[in-house]
């Protein structure tokens, strides 16, 4: 079976979307989205399986925050560098709370 790579920042849209139901529904237009500003990032790439692994553990808070489980084992946290993943999510974060401070 043929593996689809999917970069790091690609991993965290991703599941950005899938727990988009979970997190409360506003209504943001495009003038209203400030652009993310992030530093350049090493390029991880995950297949399939890899992802559904490290799904598991990635949380999103009633506010819309992303984070990762206490509960990843450290070889996990380890071997996909997850600190970069957490770092992403810190950012996608504080552009959360910049659009529910101005809603």
């Amino acid at each position: 079976m043929k593996s689809t790579k999917v970069k790091l920042f690609k991993f965290a849209a991703i599941v950005s979307t899938l727990t988009m139901g979970i997190a409360p529904s506003t209504n943001v237009f495009a003038s209203e989205v400030t652009p993310i500003e992030t530093e350049p990032q090493s390029e991880i790439e995950f297949n399939e399986n890899q992802l559904k692994e490290i799904q598991q553990y990635v949380t999103v808070d009633n506010q819309g925050h992303l984070a990762l489980e206490e509960s990843v084992p450290l070889n996990i946290y380890e071997q996909y560098e997850l600190d970069k993943l957490e770092h992403h999510f810190s950012t996608v974060n504080s552009q959360v709370d910049k659009r529910n401070n101005r809603c």
